[in-house]
């Protein structure tokens, strides 16, 4: 089953990636988005990665409950559902904040 939701997600991240890529043309040697530079282009790259990444999160929540619903008072089961959730948790922490660290970081060097 892990394996499985592994590889689903991966899938799914790579796929909307390369359909990001794909969209991208390539003009005078240089690489430019949809929208026409390259800013624009990591711009619609990231927030793609972000959607995967929530997706993936959604998946590890899913999977640690399925966990915690099937340990039936085992132990060992009810730790790694704790931990399953906890890393999902902190995964979608990271993810979140993480523009507002980039901007943040952005603000302090001066960088518009």
């Amino acid at each position: 089953m892990k394996k499985t939701l592994i590889s689903t997600a991966f899938s799914i991240l790579i796929l909307t990636t390369l359909f990001v890529l794909s969209a991208s043309a390539q003009e005078d040697g240089e690489i430019i988005g949809p929208t026409g530079d390259l800013p624009g282009f990591f711009t619609n790259v990231t927030g793609l990665v972000r959607f995967g990444v929530l997706f993936t999160f959604l998946g590890v929540s899913i999977y640690g409950g399925i966990l915690r619903m099937t340990a039936a008072g085992n132990a060992e089961q009810e730790e790694k559902s704790s931990k399953t959730l906890i890393g999902g948790i902190v995964g979608f922490i990271i993810t979140a904040l993480a523009p507002v660290f980039v901007s943040l970081v952005q603000q302090i060097i001066g960088v518009k």
